[in-house]
């Protein structure tokens, strides 16, 4: 039998999305990329609080996986379950123009799909706009989206905060 290349270790066997490992290895080599190429990345960490019964709790986090994976219409963009209430995001050569519409567009389909119990809990997303450089280190990058998820938490339900990272 041959092993299903859709299913193997690149996968989380909850969610379907990309692991966390397999993730920040396409985002090491996706980041080393766009800065010889000076393009563009977006990164974005979606934070869905949730109330919801522990029988339950794998079929909504099913559910909100794959959403939020159909959100994403472009091939090249990646999503990942960081852990099992943490998901991050990878745009690749967007502007901020294409990143708030994906941004929007993830809420969207979050807020408008999702299981009725899951609905009424908050959702926050927070992402960074940038063009690596020499002077940002993946992990610094890392580190802001994190700082503006907890932000956008801070805002309220059902939101999203886009910041510019802007380097030397």
């Amino acid at each position: 039998m041959v092993p299903s290349f859709r299913n193997f270790s690149f996968r989380d066997t909850v969610t379907g999305l990309y692991t966390q490992a397999y993730f920040m290895e396409v985002m090491q080599r996706e980041w080393h990329r766009m800065l010889r190429e000076h393009e563009h990345l977006s990164l974005a960490q979606i934070l869905p609080h949730v109330e919801s019964n522990p029988t339950m709790a794998d079929k909504q986090l099913n559910l909100f996986a794959h959403e939020l994976e159909s959100s994403l219409l472009r091939a090249t963009d990646i999503a990942c379950c960081l852990d099992n209430r943490t998901f991050a995001v990878g745009l690749f050569n967007l502007n901020m123009e294409g990143t708030t519409i994906v941004l929007e567009r993830m809420l969207e389909n979050l807020n408008h799909h999702i299981d009725p119990q899951m609905k009424s809990n908050q959702i926050s997303i927070g992402a960074i706009y940038v063009v690596p450089d020499k002077t940002l280190s993946l992990e610094q990058a890392f580190h802001q989206m994190e700082d503006v998820a907890h932000q956008a938490e801070k805002d309220g339900k059902s939101c999203f905060r886009l910041k510019e990272v802007l380097t030397s």
